[in-house]
């Protein structure tokens, strides 16, 4: 079984929201594919692959032009797609208290 992960940040904030998911065959990395997924390094400190999963880029949360997204609504609308895709949240209502103030 491998282990992998999605973290992302919106720009300046830190406050990340993280899918994870454990699956028998690995993910292939597709970089050209604007579905798809692809391998990186990770940059957490003390990062063991093996215990804490393979490191995740998913271009759907990039913009056309190829940058990171910027609106939390359509980063909480992706992560909903890898909900349903099997992979679990972390993080998600943390993610909202720090991006929708108001909504608590």
């Amino acid at each position: 079984m491998t282990k992998y992960y999605i973290a992302f940040s919106i720009h300046d904030t830190n406050c990340f929201i993280v899918a994870t998911k454990t699956v028998s065959c690995p993910i292939k990395s597709h970089p050209d594919d604007p579905d798809g997924f692809m391998l990186c390094e990770s940059r957490r400190p003390n990062y063991d692959p093996v215990k804490d999963g393979y490191k995740l880029k998913w271009n759907k949360l990039n913009r056309a032009d190829g940058t990171p997204m910027t609106s939390p609504g359509w980063v909480l609308r992706r992560f909903s797609e890898l909900e349903k895709a099997g992979w679990e949240i972390i993080n998600r209502e943390e993610f909202k208290k720090r991006h929708f103030p108001s909504a608590r």
